[in-house]
């Protein structure tokens, strides 16, 4: 009797497989959640803001004023951040955590460290880079209400929603696509891309005030290789929170407690 044919053995698939149960629509629509829940909660916010505290100025100038964009930003994430759990979790039966890759370190105290080193060291090299003289998010700190909370956000909820959306989403789609190396730089080029408005000083032309792009390139490119390497969103969210943090606590120090605003200028 001829012998049964012997199925062949299944290829394994890579451990740098990025299979993510979304696809590259389903990041788009969350982008365009993201914008217009943005400019919808902007003018919710600020038609609050006029019903209480301005009711005399046009609702236009209330948009302008720095904690009312902040706050319409804050509430804007809150939804983007449950529209993206419905994203993760609707075609597969992984919990959240579990499709975003999440899997928060063991040795976590390292990640806050590694952030913590990227602060100094980057901080160091700034000072002998063209830096702008003025950015956008220095009207946060003006006051020592704003400056709070930028830095109480700023090294909690803005680091996670930052990898989520790019390290967490956007990587994953990216490295199924094109492969992991070529993910990691559109990937940093984005998250670059995402906050130039706030490094840029108007009144300084950028080929003489890069330096704050650099700086901010080089996080972008450290944070997406951190979770090409450790398939770790959690270790991401961690050194990014320890860097955010840090630079927080510096002004901090450096104010007595947002006291004395002045001397981040001096």
């Amino acid at each position: 009797m001829p012998e049964a044919a012997v199925p062949p053995a299944p290829v394994p698939q890579s451990d740098n497989t990025e299979n993510p149960p979304w696809s590259g629509w389903d990041l788009v629509y969350i982008v365009l959640v993201m914008v217009g829940m943005v400019v919808l909660s902007l003018w919710v916010v600020a038609y609050i803001a006029r019903r209480v505290a301005y009711p005399h100025l046009p609702l236009f100038t209330i948009m302008n004023f720095p904690m009312v964009a902040f706050s319409s930003q804050m509430l804007a994430y809150v939804v983007v951040l449950g529209f993206m759990f419905t994203t993760a979790t609707a075609h597969t039966q992984k919990g959240f955590r579990a499709a975003v890759s999440w899997n928060w370190p063991q040795r976590w105290p390292i990640y806050l460290l590694v952030g913590i080193g990227f602060c100094v060291g980057l901080q160091l090299l700034a000072r002998f880079l063209p830096m702008p003289k003025k950015i956008p998010m220095e009207t946060f700190f003006e006051t020592p209400f704003r400056a709070w909370a930028i830095a109480l956000f700023g090294m909690s909820f803005i680091p996670l929603m930052e990898e989520l959306v790019f390290r967490g989403f956007l990587y994953p789609v990216l490295a199924r696509r094109v492969g992991v190396a070529v993910a990691v730089v559109l990937t940093s080029l984005s998250f670059t891309a995402i906050h130039m408005p706030q490094l840029a000083d108007p009144h300084m032309p950028l080929a003489t005030s890069w330096g704050a792009v650099l700086i901010i390139l080089i996080i972008g490119f450290a944070l997406t290789i951190i979770r090409a390497a450790t398939r770790s969103v959690a270790a991401g969210v961690l050194v990014h929170m320890g860097y955010n943090g840090f630079t927080s606590l510096l002004a901090i120090i450096a104010t007595g407690g947002f006291r004395h605003l002045e001397k981040l200028t001096q």
